[in-house]
């Protein structure tokens, strides 16, 4: 609800005004949100949280041309429309505009009574010790009034233009800064353990195929020796069959003695040519 209604306004004056009941309330969190919407640096909420500033938002340089210093200040006195404050200031003001050079200092472009009125509590603030400082939004400080206008007058002559145009630039930097698209780290991180999963299983595969051609190899060489061994093998057994045919040959060939061997030896003996001529066994 609150977030359609910081949506709803249309200028500062509303903004400011909302910012100062969010603060009277207490809700820090609904008073960052609308400071963040409204571009604010950091440490102006916070001390306007703390009751350093009047204002949340500062209304920024004068946009508009005025031929007086009086026309100036009654122009913006109605923008504020602050009773309480900004009209005391601005009627002090009006006063002040017969001295010379003084409304050289007001048609100034950025000096505005906003930013008079913010440098008011400024001072103010210094004032306070530390634990009236830490009681933030609760805490009030009596100023005489002499001592606030002249605090009104040094403002009106103090020179800083530059230190508002740091402030600006740091403002900017800031709010790009916090504004600005977040990486996404646990993609990264996914990505990258993807792809290394993917170059596991690619140089997993390149060398699984190096290796079934180096088992194939060793077993073609296994099965080339193998075949080898057993020609040899058959190579011998076919050489010692033809000897021992030969030596059959030859014993079958010889003169036997008269005397016949007996029936054992006989046995053996056939029984051995037999099997030379049969060949190897199976």
């Amino acid at each position: 609800m609150a977030k359609s209604i910081f949506d709803k306004m249309e200028n500062i004056h509303e903004v400011n005004r909302m910012a100062a009941e969010l603060r009277r309330l207490g809700m820090r969190e609904k008073l960052k949100e609308l400071a963040d919407k409204n571009r604010v640096m950091d440490e102006d909420f916070e001390a306007f949280f703390l009751g350093k500033r009047y204002f949340l938002v500062d209304a920024g340089e004068t946009q508009k041309t005025y031929d007086t210093a009086r026309a100036k200040i009654m122009d913006e006195m109605l923008t504020l429309n602050d009773p309480l404050f900004g009209n005391v200031i601005s009627g002090y003001l009006l006063q002040c505009c017969s001295e010379p050079g003084f409304q050289e200092s007001v048609l100034q472009e950025h000096k505005t009574l906003q930013r008079c009125i913010e440098y008011v509590m400024e001072q103010a603030y210094c004032l306070l010790d530390e634990n009236q400082k830490k009681a933030r939004r609760n805490t009030a400080v009596a100023v005489v009034s002499d001592q606030v206008f002249d605090w009104v007058k040094s403002y009106y002559t103090l020179d800083d233009k530059a230190a508002l145009e740091e402030k600006r630039k740091k403002a900017e930097k800031e709010f790009a800064d916090r504004n600005k698209p977040k990486e996404n780290k646990a993609a990264g991180k996914g990505t990258s353990k993807k792809k290394a999963s993917k170059t596991s299983k690619t140089s997993k595969a390149s060398k699984t195929p190096g290796t079934s051609k180096k088992s194939s190899e060793a077993g073609t060489s296994g099965k080339t020796c193998a075949s080898g061994n057993m020609a040899d093998s058959e190579k011998s057994l076919i050489e010692k069959k033809e000897t021992r045919d030969m030596s059959s040959e030859n014993i079958q060939a010889e003169d036997l003695p008269e005397t016949e061997p007996n029936a054992s030896e006989k046995g053996q003996i056939e029984g051995q040519v037999s099997m030379f001529n049969m060949g190897p066994m199976a």
